[in-house]
């Protein structure tokens, strides 16, 4: 399905503010489909629920990651992000420490099903690079 700018920019919005920044993790429903599959930098999550329950554990181990949108791409199903975020580690996550302080970038790309829905999610960031510090 191709959606209109309007219509990605929404998902846009959901994703990163109401999700992430916001913690509205009952979007994740609306936004995946049941089969979505994110490709992460060392392993897939398959299903919303899997993908909710990454982006929930995220959130607990870093409360205050506040994302921040750099650039949008949209291309028919398709829509990239470029994004920065920033935040404190309070317990150990993705190779860091408790107490860490995270500063780093990435980008997110997703392509949409018929519906609308999020059905296959590619994400990169420098995350590994300073965990690797």
């Amino acid at each position: 399905m191709t959606l209109t700018k309007d219509q990605s920019k929404e998902i846009v919005d959901d994703l990163f503010i109401e999700i992430f920044n916001r913690k509205n993790f009952d979007l994740v429903d609306k936004l995946y489909t049941k089969h979505a599959i994110l490709y992460g930098e060392n392993e897939e999550f398959v299903g919303s629920e899997a993908i909710k329950k990454l982006v929930i554990r995220r959130s607990k181990a870093i409360p205050d990651l506040h994302f921040i949108i750099e650039d949008t791409i949209i291309e028919g199903d398709k829509t990239a992000i470029r994004w920065r975020a920033a935040g404190k580690a309070l317990s150990n996550f993705a190779g860091f420490k408790a107490g860490h302080s995270l500063n780093y970038w990435g980008t997110t790309m997703w392509e949409v099903d018929t519906e609308g829905k999020i059905e296959k999610t590619w994400f990169n960031s420098s995350l590994l690079d300073i965990a690797s510090t």
